[in-house]
């Protein structure tokens, strides 16, 4: 695979340079460096990497299109679906808007909007494409230098959920140590949740909380 097709395949994935870098463990830089020449041989290991992703796409695209399928209860979606000029009777799936809604499945939102745009093109276009509506809850998490975390609802005016402390080094917790207070917290499973830090200071740290 050379530097243009690198970069074509990449894009046609929805995958950013910056997610590829940390997926692949290099710096940004080498994959700018690889796809400004199309003579450039990318190494074999990055190549099966990004052909076992390209797989995962046209295996999702296709479990998307089976699944229209069994709605509408034919064997040719196309035979139906061609010839269908109301939108309204057209099949429609959901992609997410944020890459947080789908952390836990290791890939980026570009990913699943590119398996629905292949899906839409077996379609000729007639496929309705909306942003997921996440079922989720959001709270915020508030650590202080003092050592004290709260835990508060993002709704119904910021109800206070816990207050807890003083913990030390509050303001050095890393991702999984709030995941895992959390955890305690709402004594749900550790996985259900995502934690992103979203402001700080030299006596205060945010973070966002989302539970799925």
């Amino acid at each position: 695979m050379n530097g243009a097709e690198l970069c074509t395949v990449r894009e046609g994935l929805g995958l950013s340079k910056a997610w590829l870098a940390r997926r692949w463990q290099v710096p940004s830089e080498a994959i700018d460096r690889w796809e400004q020449i199309s003579t450039t041989e990318v190494p074999l290991e990055y190549v099966a990497d990004l052909s076992f992703i390209e797989a995962l796409a046209d295996a999702r695209a296709s479990d998307l299109l089976g699944q229209f399928s069994r709605d509408l209860g034919v064997d040719d979606l196309k035979d139906v679906i061609l010839d269908a000029a109301d939108p309204s009777t057209w099949p429609s799936t959901t992609v997410p808007g944020t890459d947080d809604e789908c952390e836990m499945s290791g890939l980026p939102a570009g990913f699943f909007r590119a398996c629905a745009y292949r899906a839409r093109q077996a379609l000729a276009g007639r496929l309705t494409i909306e942003y997921a509506q996440a079922e989720q809850d959001e709270y915020i998490l508030a650590a202080a230098a003092s050592g004290i975390v709260t835990l508060s609802s993002n709704a119904n005016g910021g109800r206070l959920i816990a207050r807890l402390g003083p913990i030390s080094d509050a303001l050095d917790m890393k991702s999984m140590d709030v995941k895992h207070l959390v955890t305690k917290i709402l004594d749900i499973d550790q996985c259900q949740i995502s934690a992103r830090r979203i402001r700080s200071s030299g006596t205060y740290v945010l973070w966002v909380i989302r539970i799925r």
